[in-house]
């Protein structure tokens, strides 16, 4: 490539970076460091990297592993790096059109670099973990079939020797929790396309606008540059946020409702005890809310008011469609009304 393209190389080899094998990766970045490229000119290629990691899943384990080059490679937490890993396991198992023997693939190459070295890396990012991320890892891990029983049972392991209260029963219930954000497969699927919308688009029409801005020159006096400098860090702290949302959410199924008592993925009834009128509200987590709908993020102080409440209780709460006390006359399991419903579509 060097050969034939001596004017364009460097354009070209880092446009493949994300996407040749983690060997190769790190010889890659090294001869475009030699050829004088820095940090900045990596910083769009890390981007993809992390916001595609199956498609980049290679040169997400070497991140993992850490470039030699290190200094020259904007930095990414290994947490975060974890985490990448982590959805891009769970995102191929939920891609139907991946290729059986791709998930597979990613499943192996997960299992090697993880456990690399004594799981040496693993070790060194429990360390700077925080207890409730730790928690999250240790649901995640817990149900991902694809690393293997040892590979599995040896992290969490890990994590439970360095966090050994995470062995015991949480004391709240799920809707007070703040490690955890429980969705639903539909609303984990609107989310992820979310943040492609964000990454491939958004982000990518602002770094063609910082590029338009540096042609005019005069970039201390141009506001143009600067706007879209400013956009651009916008950008990267949504993106950074929405991948932390990620990172906590944790998956429920019409199984995981509870059948005597208001919880997430509830639709209960209300009756008012005035006048007898009666009123709906269903609860799910923040991706899926919908207030047309009746449909209220478990996290909202409403919703707070009523989950744990059973059949029976009488509830007072202010809302713009019902105000005043209620009893609650019925609970259902609302997921297991949505499964019905695309099955009968089907």
């Amino acid at each position: 490539l060097v050969k034939a393209r001596p004017d364009e190389w460097q354009v070209r080899l880092i446009a493949l970076l994300p996407t040749v094998p983690t060997t190769a990766c790190d010889r890659m970045a090294a001869r475009l460091v030699e050829a004088g490229l820095t940090l900045p000119d990596f910083e769009p290629v890390i981007e993809k990297i992390m916001a595609s990691p199956v498609e980049c899943f290679e040169a997400l384990l070497w991140l993992w592993d850490g470039p030699s080059v290190q200094e020259h490679i904007p930095e990414q937490s290994p947490v975060t790096i974890l985490s990448r890993i982590l959805r891009a396991l769970d995102d191929s198992h939920r891609d139907d059109a991946l290729p059986k023997e791709r998930v597979k693939k990613l499943g192996q190459r997960a299992r090697a670099v993880l456990a690399a070295r004594k799981y040496e890396r693993f070790l060194q990012c429990l360390e700077v973990m925080e207890p409730g991320i730790a928690a999250t890892f240790r649901r995640q891990i817990s149900r991902q079939d694809s690393l293997g029983r040892a590979v599995r049972a040896d992290l969490l392991r890990h994590i439970s020797d360095r966090f050994p209260a995470l062995e015991a029963k949480p004391q709240v219930p799920p809707w007070q929790r703040d490690d955890v954000l429980y969705v639903t497969e539909a609303g984990l699927t609107r989310k992820q396309r979310e943040i492609d919308q964000h990454v491939n688009v958004k982000m990518r029409e602002n770094a063609r606008a910082i590029g338009r801005a540096a042609e005019h020159g005069d970039l201390s006096e141009n506001a143009e540059y600067k706007f879209a400098l400013e956009e651009r860090d916008l950008l990267r702290a949504r993106l950074a946020l929405m991948n932390a949302e990620m990172a906590m959410a944790e998956v429920i199924g019409p199984a995981d409702v509870p059948e005597d008592h208001v919880g997430i993925g509830t639709r209960a009834v209300f009756k008012r005890v005035t006048d007898g009128q009666t009123y709906e509200m269903s609860f799910v987590g923040a991706w899926e809310a919908d207030h047309e709908k009746g449909w209220f993020n478990y996290k909202t102080p409403i919703a707070q008011k009523v989950l744990g409440a059973r059949v029976g209780d009488v509830v007072e709460f202010e809302h713009s469609g019902a105000t005043g006390q209620y009893e609650i006359v019925s609970v259902y399991n609302l997921l297991a009304e949505q499964k019905g419903d695309e099955t009968d579509t089907d």
